[in-house]
């Protein structure tokens, strides 16, 4: 489960997998604060942020 782990734990394969079954967040102002949503992240920190947008990046890659 994405909830018990921290978001630096998950792999970015897995993170990309997620967004990509998530794809309408993509379309929300703010991409990143949506998908941590979905994961279930409380606080959005700088790390997690860049994480965030790093897996972004390459599910967006991908939908190209």
């Amino acid at each position: 489960s994405f909830q018990s782990r921290s978001i630096g734990e998950i792999p970015l394969a897995e993170l990309c997998g997620f967004i990509l079954t998530h794809k309408e967040c993509l379309a929300d102002t703010d991409p990143t604060t949506s998908i941590a949503r979905e994961l279930g992240v409380n606080r959005l920190t700088t790390n997690t942020r860049k994480r965030l947008e790093e897996a972004i990046c390459k599910a967006e890659q991908i939908l190209s």
